[in-house]
């Protein structure tokens, strides 16, 4: 992907008849990159792991 949003990770509810939207982090005002994101997913597996 290109562009402005290029980076940025993205929520595709299309299943549930919603349309795409940004993934965003605290606070709901900053885009999510792929990093950011997989570091959250990271350490929230980790906590459920024990």
């Amino acid at each position: 992907m290109s562009g402005p949003a290029r980076g940025q990770m993205w929520d595709d509810p299309r299943a549930d008849c919603l349309d795409l939207r940004p993934v965003v982090g605290p606070g709901g005002s900053t885009s999510v990159n792929f990093a950011a994101w997989y570091l959250r997913w990271l350490d929230d597996a980790e906590h459920a792991a024990g």
